[in-house]
């Protein structure tokens, strides 16, 4: 019996198109789709103000060498909420968020902090490292990877319950 399977690596922008999908493809209220003529990642939604969290939080590209992978998100309506409040929109609904929460540090400065569930997210992407070819991960990492730079929010995994 002949194995025709082809071997073939996951270049970095489908890896960071799959990462996205990966943390916002399971919200029920978020499409997320790939273009590779374009090289453009699209999350849609008839929700606009999470997909105006969502713009104000990611960063709009990611340069790839010679490939530029953007992210798009339409918007309808800009405005000027609060870090918590656009995170806590952008994640309304997503079963990988576990809790977003503030606190004062030192009695002067509120900081938000995202949790994700801790747990790992797992997808096939010619990972020739990994046994299964997946790519393994938190989505704290996923997020860190796509989050706009001068977001000042402390991103972690929930601690584990038993």
């Amino acid at each position: 019996m002949e194995n025709n399977k082809t071997v073939a690596l996951s270049s970095p922008w489908m890896t960071c198109y799959k990462k996205l999908n990966a943390l916002f493809g399971a919200d029920p209220e978020l499409e997320v789709e790939y273009t590779d003529e374009t090289k453009t990642v699209t999350i849609s939604s008839v929700n606009s103000y999470k997909l105006q969290a969502l713009e104000k939080i990611l960063k709009p590209s990611i340069v790839f060498g010679n490939i530029t992978l953007t992210i798009k998100c339409k918007v309808k309506n800009p405005g000027t909420e609060s870090i918590t409040t656009l995170f806590k929109i952008a994640f309304a609904g997503n079963p990988h968020l576990s809790a977003i929460k503030e606190r004062s540090l030192l009695g002067a400065v509120e900081e938000t902090y995202v949790l994700f569930n801790p747990e790992v997210v797992q997808f096939f992407n010619d990972d020739t490292t990994d046994y299964y070819g997946n790519y393994n991960g938190l989505c704290e990492d996923i997020l860190r990877d796509v989050l706009k730079a001068g977001i000042l929010v402390n991103i972690s995994t929930d601690k584990v319950t038993e």
